[in-house]
């Protein structure tokens, strides 16, 4: 007997061994040029997961994902360096957007895998993973969780779907089955927050970087179960200045009116990113939404409006026409909330003198104005001294709707406040176009084409439209 035992256990080790190889094969097929070859490779590795899911629930007497066969597919699958988006896209809506088991645990699994790369790492890795974690489907509630590619456990043997999805015959007792680990919504959710976590510990690109702050306060926080563990994550983000900080403006929002985050210099730092180049980023509408809710409350103090009012006031004089079109209203509105912040459009130019506001210069008979704009502390900057001259100024703006707006400031404040959503998409398109509508007839044009860049006595009369190459 003890000849035979030896026999089948060499056979069980040579077949142990053999289906390692098969097993290491169709992972190095995920690395494939061609995506036909990828895509069988990965149903097949995931057969076989359904396969050995079944055969160590049985050993256990109780259900056992085969994790670790999962854990070393995933890793193949995303350091593949010849990955192809068709086969991410089928493991996303084939599998893992389909069975929350597999969802469950490629969440747990994305966590380990940036554990242990937390040094070493590709930028390949990284994006991969972005796109593997933001392609995921959460549920709301429990209710949508309800289908698993492994099944779930029961003395009466295992309950599984195959990779077609065709449900096996056997029908195990509902009383003695035992609740999937991936069916509970609070533990999906800490497993998504985990793997988040996890992931934004890595050394990511910029483009990386931006990526997650865009997606962050919508996709992200509404999933995970404990969302201030983003809290250093964004308050580090909030403090590199620039489109970063614009970026990072809507997940710190929600952790300080959703979740209690206290950051005592917020208003500090959100006065400090209104420089000159805000007006014109990608991202202009966004951070101007989130500037006028931050500036709703009645509650801030008058000199902390009145800062933000004379800074916006300043950026008039840099910003185009689209961003003149949304700073106005969000100025107009501060106003009807702060009436005390009245004296900044009445002030009148005073001879110089202690607390005098704009003050003459008696040297260069010119108004100087006490408000430092290089201040980055709006209590040290001087604005409830100043007043909104940069109003008066722009009155004799260029475009046509940016003039007329202004002069709302010289009526009397009885209007509602004005909805910010119909100013802050405005482009020069958009502009134009709401000129046109305006005008019967058709500006005449010269139709005669000049024969040179410059006059016929300037140093550059040289320069004309004549080709070298012909006659043309």
């Amino acid at each position: 007997m003890r000849g035979v035992d030896d026999k089948e256990t060499k056979v069980l080790a040579w077949l142990a061994d053999k289906f390692q190889g098969y097993v290491a094969k169709l992972r190095e097929l995920l690395n494939h040029e061609q995506p036909g070859i990828q895509v069988p490779a990965l149903k097949l590795l995931l057969s076989l997961l359904l396969s050995e899911t079944a055969g160590l629930s049985r050993v256990d007497k109780q259900y056992t994902f085969a994790n670790s066969f999962f854990l070393d597919t995933l890793s193949a699958f995303l350091h593949a360096e010849n990955l192809s988006s068709t086969t991410s896209k089928y493991f996303l809506d084939d599998f893992a957007n389909k069975y929350h088991d597999l969802r469950y645990y490629t969440l747990k699994n994305v966590a380990k895998l940036s554990q242990g790369l937390a040094k070493e790492h590709t930028e390949r890795f990284t994006s991969r993973v972005l796109d593997l974690l933001q392609g995921l489907d959460m549920p709301d509630s429990e209710s949508e969780i309800s289908t698993f590619l492994t099944g779930t456990w029961s003395p009466f043997g295992l309950d599984t779907f195959d990779v077609d999805n065709r449900k096996r015959d056997h029908k195990p007792a509902a009383q003695e089955s035992v609740k999937h680990v991936a069916a509970s919504l609070s533990g999906l959710r800490r497993a998504f927050g985990d793997s988040w976590v996890a992931f934004l510990k890595l050394s990511l690109s910029q483009e990386v970087f931006k990526r997650v702050l865009v997606i962050m306060y919508r996709s992200i926080i509404p999933h995970m179960s404990h969302p201030t563990h983003l809290m250093d994550f964004l308050t580090d983000s909030y403090n590199q200045g620039g489109v970063t900080s614009i970026l990072a403006l809507n997940g710190l929002f929600i952790l300080i009116t959703k979740h209690n985050l206290d950051y005592p210099d917020f208003y500090p730092k959100l006065y400090a990113l209104l420089e000159k180049s805000v007006t014109h980023v990608k991202y202009r509408a966004r951070f101007f939404r989130m500037l006028d809710l931050f500036l709703q409350s009645p509650l801030l103090p008058s000199y902390l409006v009145g800062a933000f009012m004379k800074r916006l006031s300043r950026l008039l004089l840099f910003a185009p026409p689209a961003g003149c079109m949304a700073i106005l209203p969000m100025i107009y509105n501060l106003l009807l909330r702060h009436p005390s912040c009245a004296p900044l459009i009445h002030r009148a130019a005073e001879v110089q003198r202690p607390g005098a506001v704009l003050a003459v210069d008696p040297e260069r008979e010119t108004l100087t104005d006490p408000f430092n704009f290089e201040e980055k502390d709006p209590f040290k900057s001087n604005a409830m001294h100043s007043s909104l001259w940069e109003l008066q100024a722009i009155k004799q703006h260029y475009c046509p709707a940016v003039a007329k707006f202004v002069r709302v400031f010289e009526e009397v404040f009885r209007m509602q406040p004005y909805t910010m959503e119909k100013f802050l998409d405005h482009s020069y398109e958009t502009l134009i176009r709401t000129e046109l509508r305006f005008m019967k007839e058709a500006p005449a044009l010269k139709d005669e084409l000049p024969k040179s860049l410059f006059p016929k006595d300037s140093p550059f009369s040289g320069w004309d439209f004549t080709s070298t190459e012909g006659d043309e």
